[in-house]
């Protein structure tokens, strides 16, 4: 796995609010990334980059409606590396209790924002229910399922069950070594009785880089 990067998460994104989190954030040598809350538009983006002498990476974080709709363009913008949602703030601007279809809806689009955008997939909200490994472990899957990249995580014992649902498993990476192996030969064209084509071969190199801890940034 590649070094852990520094980050920060700022609470809210107002110009004085800012003003205030900038020293703690200068105080890191170099921030590699900001998460950013409650991210309508990317313009708002251009106002929080501009504070920092240096180009810092910005996760924007989708909580609204709003913030929904403008994904697409959130994703394209230049500083930004990731999407993350925030189903807390996002299901109290609906106006609607948490719901697992308009979850894996929202997972979903952003999913396609990002790709679309040339940036990693998406983060998937944090599990509120500390403790219990059954809730934590069916959101990863549903995650997964939906195109999400990682999850973030709110208490130290989540991230090392996270990373275990979202790292490639043992039989997964073995497929992709096979199938790259085979393609590499340039006799078989079949694992495992699956025909290997471009699409295949691109798949299993990626899941062998996600097994690496590499970057699953797929640029256009």
């Amino acid at each position: 796995m590649s070094a852990i990067r520094p980050g920060i998460r700022a609470h809210q994104c107002g110009r004085h609010a800012l003003a205030r989190s900038r020293p703690g954030c200068y105080a890191c040598a170099r921030l590699d990334a900001l998460c950013v809350p409650k991210i309508e538009d990317a313009s708002e983006l251009d106002r929080i980059a501009v504070g920092f002498p240096y180009p810092v990476m910005l996760i924007a974080q989708i909580e609204t409606a709003a913030g929904l709709e403008g994904a697409q363009g959130i994703a394209r913008h230049p500083q930004v590396s990731q999407l993350a949602f925030g189903p807390a703030d996002f299901f109290l601007d609906m106006g609607m209790p948490v719901s697992a279809e308009m979850t894996r809806h929202i997972l979903c689009r952003l999913a396609v924002a990002s790709r679309a955008g040339g940036i990693a997939p998406p983060l998937d909200g944090p599990a509120f229910k500390i403790g219990d490994a059954a809730v934590l472990r069916a959101e990863c899957l549903t995650a997964v399922a939906c195109g999400a990249g990682g999850k973030l995580c709110i208490h130290p014992s989540q991230p090392s069950a996270v990373l275990e649902h979202f790292l490639p498993g043992a039989s997964e990476v073995e497929w992709a070594r096979r199938v790259v192996e085979a393609a590499a030969d340039g006799g078989t064209r079949a694992v495992e009785g699956q025909m290997i084509d471009a699409p295949v071969i691109a798949r299993a190199h990626l899941v062998l880089r996600r097994s690496r801890g590499g970057n699953q940034e797929q640029t256009q």
